[in-house]
C-alpha cells in the first residue's frame, strides 16, 4: 500500500521546512519501497512513496499531473471500476493506472466523479 504526504502552508515555505518535511518522509518508506518523488508547489508540498501494483511503468508515478495541467495529485488506493471509467474520459490517457483515470475523471466531472469510484481509495487534489 502506497504512502502519501502533504504539507500546506499559508504563505511559501522555507527550504529547511521543505527539506525536513521530506526527510522525514522516510519513515514511510515501508509504504512504498518502488519510489519516492516530492513536488512543491508554491506553499504545497505532496510527496508520494509508491508500492507498484497496476501499471508498473515509471511515468504512472506520483505525484501525477493531469493531461491538461491543471490538477496534481497523490493517491493510494484502488478503483476497481477504474476501466470502465475511462471509457468514458475526453482525455487521451498515458497510463494504464487508476491513478490517472482517477485525476482525470475528476478533472472531467469535478468531485461528482467520486460517486462514479467504485474502490478503497485517499487522494489529494491539488488545483494550480
Amino acid at each position: 500500500m502506497c504512502g502519501i504526504a502533504g504539507l500546506v502552508a499559508k504563505r511559501a515555505l522555507p527550504a529547511e521546512w521543505f527539506e525536513a518535511f521530506v526527510r522525514s518522509s522516510g519513515l514511510m518508506r515501508h509504504r512504498g519501497p518502488d519510489n519516492q518523488s516530492v513536488i512543491r508547489l508554491d506553499n504545497i508540498l505532496l510527496i508520494h512513496q509508491r508500492l507498484s501494483i497496476i501499471d508498473l511503468d515509471a511515468r504512472a508515478n506520483q505525484p501525477f499531473s493531469s493531461a491538461s495541467g491543471r490538477h496534481v495529485s497523490v493517491y493510494n488506493g484502488e478503483i476497481y471500476n477504474y476501466r470502465e471509467i475511462a471509457e468514458h474520459l475526453s482525455a487521451q490517457l498515458t497510463t494504464s493506472s487508476d491513478t490517472e483515470v482517477m485525476l482525470e475523471s475528476f478533472e472531467q466531472d469535478g468531485v461528482s466523479a467520486l460517486k462514479s469510484w467504485n474502490g478503497i481509495f485517499a487522494a489529494a487534489i491539488y488545483d494550480k
